[in-house]
């Protein structure tokens, strides 16, 4: 309210108006970048959070939205972090993260050593195959090497090394199974 007053005791009275307006966008800092083992947990919490900072207010709405990029073995998040003044300021940054599948099976059994007579089949149809599992693949391929010792074909050891790798070609040894090979069988004349 404005009042002006001449020399001569004349008064006018106005009044002004002032519109404040936030027309400015929240500061926000996205926490940075990160790259991590596939079977980590990347939630937030664990990753960083987004802050913000506005020129008028104290309270800011801070969101995110998370997008997948393509990639088996190298999986990106792209999390948009969002900061909201409820004035309809907003502003957003892109915390990148990075899931990398580095980790190699797991093995949950393997196959017991076992004692075949030289007849029987020695595949691991018969003799067994180790199972495991992967954090990250459901695909697993098993292979095995087998060295043989002793006196074929009558008594013999096989020494079965098995290895597990999953798609992104993480490998692991998960064990030597011993195969004994005997002939107890007599001839028939």
């Amino acid at each position: 309210d404005w009042k002006a007053v001449d020399n001569c005791g004349n008064t006018i009275h106005c009044q002004q108006s002032i519109l404040h307006a936030d027309t400015k966008a929240p500061i926000i800092n996205c926490p940075p970048d990160i790259t991590l083992s596939c079977n980590s947990d990347y939630t937030p919490s664990k990753t960083g959070t987004a802050s913000a900072t506005d020129n008028c207010q104290t309270t800011i709405s801070i969101t995110y939205k998370d997008s997948l990029g393509k990639g088996l073995c190298i999986q990106d998040i792209f999390r948009k972090w969002s900061a909201d003044d409820k004035c309809g300021n907003i502003s957003m940054c892109v915390q990148k993260i990075t899931l990398i599948d580095n980790a190699p099976p797991i093995l949950l059994t393997f196959p017991p050593d076992v004692n075949l007579n030289c007849d029987q089949d020695l595949t691991p149809a018969l003799t067994g195959k180790p199972i495991a599992t992967d954090f990250c693949q459901m695909s697993i391929e098993y292979s095995y090497n087998d060295i043989t010792s002793g006196n074929i074909p009558c008594n013999y050891t096989i020494k079965r090394d098995w290895t597990a790798t999953d798609f992104c070609d993480n490998t692991k040894f998960l064990g030597t199974q011993t195969i004994r090979v005997t002939d107890e069988i007599n001839p028939k004349i």
